[in-house]
């Protein structure tokens, strides 16, 4: 009998480099659904926070991608695709919230096949105090981990 060697994803893998925008969306996109292997616990906790019933959901037909390229190379940190719904996700560590949100939302809405519902938000932590000056819901780390610990 021959052993495949299949490497194990790790924190140290998926989110060692880069600036901490990108590891810590890395790490997220994992248990958001990026890993088939992984329970997709974190999305559940995101969809929970849309008011989203994640009881009676079939996450077969999930896709997540990071770093989308939208128009103008525009990129949008995490995009999790599904049969019934479209996110959006901007992550914003200790930056500004100064992003091109009318590109990205048109990416997602050319994202759509199946009159999907979008969801967009940003995550950030709550010590970003920088403001959102535009209509997406804003999650904090502290939201987001509360709701998939309960």
């Amino acid at each position: 009998m021959e052993f495949k060697d299949t490497p194990e994803p790790n924190f140290f893998d998926i989110g060692g480099s880069g600036y901490l925008e990108n590891p810590t969306s890395d790490i997220m996109s994992v248990f958001m659904g990026l890993d088939p292997n992984i329970q997709p616990w974190l999305l559940k906790a995101l969809l929970q926070l849309f008011g989203q019933d994640v009881d009676n959901i079939d996450f077969s037909s999930l896709r997540v991608q990071r770093e989308v390229a939208c128009e103008n190379g525009e990129r949008l940190d995490i995009v999790i695709i599904h049969d019934d719904f479209i996110i959006g996700i901007e992550n914003k560590v200790y930056h500004e919230v100064k992003n091109p949100f009318e590109i990205y939302e048109t990416c997602l809405e050319n994202l759509t096949d199946n009159d999907q519902n979008i969801y967009k938000c940003i995550l950030k932590p709550a010590t970003n105090k920088y403001p959102v000056l535009c209509d997406w819901k804003v999650i904090t780390y502290s939201e987001l981990v509360d709701v998939a610990l309960s």
